[in-house]
């Protein structure tokens, strides 16, 4: 297990807590478990319950998920990241994917009443701040693929299109175009 000092060294070359100072870094790291992990080994299970996140201190680690007995690759996490964020702010949440590491990894356990407890740390708040920019391009990425859905299937069904365009258009005003937009009917 390495030593706290060096985890805050670590912590300081993250991008993540580069205006964060070695104070509040230390006390991040004290009221943090630090923990490793081996090639291969299982951090979070797909489908287990979610109720802390981890920060990616050094290593690598993979996303995959289980669909029948296929395994599908969906990232990896890179040190600077956190992952599994649903369990800071969804009580009896699960898992959506399985993490992994790919290689030796540190993580810092991040609890939500260490977020509660410690929101005057500036490591938290570069959290906090890091949690909301990272949350808000998943948005922004889960939109454009529903869009690129959205538009395949107007290539595949061109009659339906044409209807559901007139019913917009008789609809009119901001509902229509929210349910144009949404597929609503």
């Amino acid at each position: 297990m390495p030593s706290l000092s060096a985890v805050v060294k670590q912590l300081q070359t993250l991008h993540l807590f580069r205006n964060v100072s070695q104070k509040d870094l230390s006390s991040l790291t004290q009221r943090c478990q630090v923990l490793e992990f081996r090639p291969r080994q299982v951090i979070f299970a797909q489908n287990a319950p979610a109720d802390h996140a981890m920060i990616l201190v050094s290593g690598k680690l993979d996303v995959c998920i289980m669909t029948g007995s296929t395994e599908r690759h969906l990232g990896t996490i890179l040190p600077g990241e956190i992952f599994g964020e649903q369990g800071l702010f969804h009580s009896g949440g699960t898992r959506s994917a399985m993490v992994r590491a790919n290689k030796d990894s540190i993580c810092l356990l991040v609890t939500p009443e260490l977020m509660r407890e410690t929101w005057n740390n500036e490591a938290i708040v570069a959290l906090e701040q890091f949690l909301i920019a990272t949350m808000a391009r998943r948005i922004r990425n889960t939109n454009l693929e529903i869009q690129k859905i959205w538009k395949s299937e107007e290539k595949d069904n061109p009659a339906e299109n044409t209807k559901q365009e007139e019913q917009t258009e008789s609809s009119g005003g901001l509902l229509g175009k929210l349910k144009s937009l949404f597929g609503g009917k």
